[in-house]
């Protein structure tokens, strides 16, 4: 068995209709050597980025191989910027941010942390980001369950082996792997150049965060006019509604 094939490979997403709203969270969860199961679940009054952190700690409490690797893939910057940058942070400032007001959304995040930290005792745990809606197939069943969820239906849920799961997880249990077929380079002709999506692609919108006050911009133009030269402040291009959105949620959080 190759060593950097996962034990456990966990995808998740949240999905809210209006923010707050009926929302709901979708998870695959494989764990190799004892099968797939899809979890999911919904809340009456909720927002998108509590159902991608409920998600994430649903899927991590439901499986029971926590003494290997683990890869977690999410299409939530929120989450994965969160768990990964910013939960340490907060951590030293007692769950506070800058502006000394209470993290958002602080109950699940040290709810997850606690989580992440008991997989790191005794084995690893990995966090990856995915495009959303961009043909990864796990990913999008996870949509597909939490978007069910959010709308109140009960989707049908997978529990059985990797040989009888309808959605093919070969590909994604090799995190390089995955990792070269996210950025195109298991296409001949492909090099690590030509995958810098992030700063070629074209802008929804630009964020900006000055004196801990947001705003949201057409161009780069107006969102450089306001940052440049000015000592903290922060941007950042949003390349979707939903991406912008979880930008500014990060913001607040600072």
């Amino acid at each position: 068995m190759k060593k950097n094939i996962a034990d456990v490979i966990i995808f998740t997403d949240g999905a809210s209709s209006g923010n707050p709203g009926p929302g709901g969270w979708g998870a695959i969860v494989a764990e190799r050597g004892r099968g797939v199961v899809e979890i999911g679940g919904g809340v009456l009054a909720t927002t998108n980025n509590r159902m991608e952190l409920t998600a994430a700690i649903e899927a991590l409490e439901k499986n029971t191989h926590r003494t290997g690797s683990a890869v977690v893939y999410t299409d939530s910057t929120y989450l994965r910027d969160g768990i990964e940058r910013w939960v340490p942070v907060w951590q030293k400032r007692g769950w506070k941010t800058t502006a000394k007001t209470e993290v958002l959304n602080q109950d699940l995040w040290q709810k997850l942390s606690v989580l992440v930290a008991q997989y790191e005792r005794v084995g690893s745990i990995a966090w990856r980001l995915v495009a959303g809606h961009e043909n990864v197939p796990a990913n999008e069943r996870v949509d597909v369950i939490a978007t069910a969820y959010a709308a109140r239906k009960q989707p049908k849920l997978f529990s059985g082996s990797y040989a009888t799961y309808p959605i093919d997880l070969t590909p994604f249990a090799d995190i390089d792997a995955l990792n070269q077929k996210l950025l195109g380079l298991d296409r001949p002709g492909r090099t690590q150049k030509s995958t810098k999506r992030t700063s070629s692609a074209k802008a929804y919108s630009y964020v900006s965060m000055v004196g801990g006050v947001i705003a949201t911009h057409a161009t780069w133009a107006e969102c450089s006019s306001r940052v440049t030269g000015v000592s903290g402040a922060r941007f950042k291009k949003a390349l979707s509604s939903e991406d912008e959105k979880n930008i500014i949620a990060t913001f607040k959080s600072l």
